[in-house]
């Protein structure tokens, strides 16, 4: 683990990114009934929002966001009424810069533009902490717990009776 912190440093925000060939976004005219199904599909619990494609990324949306909306009219949804602003950096920032930048702002994405002035990908915190500390799971993910009888189990304190 040492070694990934000190190695943070020498980081870009262009080498911890997620792509832009793995990145998806919702459109900002969305229905509420497109909204869900790209929710539910997704990966994580947030996506990008978008005008006019992934080189214009306007803010996040969280599936959170997307409870009291059910609740409403699905006439009445407007993305953009949910959404959480963008923070867009170059690909040459520093990582520990990056990280600096997204805690001053209370912010968990930030879109990573390259020297075009398009979208080369995405920066999480989480995935940030990743490099830092290693693999950690999403919000929404469940491990798998195994019986403590298995032969490959892993066993603590909390699995015997």
């Amino acid at each position: 683990m040492l070694h990934r912190v000190f190695g943070f440093g020498d980081l870009t925000a262009g080498q911890v990114m997620l792509p832009r060939t793995e990145m998806s976004a919702l459109s900002v005219k969305a229905t509420l009934a497109e909204a869900l199904d790209q929710v539910t599909r997704a990966p994580h619990s947030w996506l990008p929002i978008s005008r006019e494609g992934l080189d214009d990324i306007v803010g996040f949306f969280h599936a959170k966001d997307l409870s009291p909306a059910l609740a409403g009219s699905a006439a009445d949804f407007n993305v953009l009424d949910h959404m959480q602003e963008a923070l867009a950096v170059p690909e040459t920032m520093k990582a520990d810069d990056l990280l600096t930048e997204m805690r001053r702002r209370g912010t968990h994405h930030v879109i990573v533009i390259d020297e075009r002035g398009g979208t080369a990908g995405l920066v999480t915190f989480d995935g940030l902490m990743e490099r830092i500390i290693g693999g950690i799971s999403d919000e929404g993910a469940r491990e798998v717990r195994r019986s403590p009888c298995s032969p490959t189990a892993r066993r603590s304190s909390t699995d015997w009776p």
